[in-house]
């Protein structure tokens, strides 16, 4: 990183979360959402809002990017990509 300062930028967790999202929409939505899932997505814009008025912006918004790529990264292609339990 001290050679090439954007590879500061890439995250491990973040390429999981790109590769996630990508799976999930090139296979499409087959199934149905589960509902903690919406609930989880709609929390979403409302972190995003609060960001600017939070005491620490820097953490709400690292807090954000966080639990961001968690949500769309990782528990979306959990719950929809496996069909049955061999896939898992």
């Amino acid at each position: 990183m001290a050679w090439v300062p954007p590879l500061a930028l890439v995250k491990p967790g973040m390429l999981v979360g790109i590769w996630g999202i990508a799976a999930t929409l090139s296979r499409g939505l087959r199934r149905k959402i589960p509902r903690p899932l919406l609930y989880m997505i709609a929390f979403l814009p409302f972190m995003a809002f609060h960001v600017p008025f939070a005491a620490n912006n820097a953490w709400a918004y690292f807090g954000f990017q966080d639990f961001t790529v968690l949500v769309l990264g990782c528990v979306l292609p959990l719950a929809l990509l496996p069909r049955d339990l061999q896939d898992v």
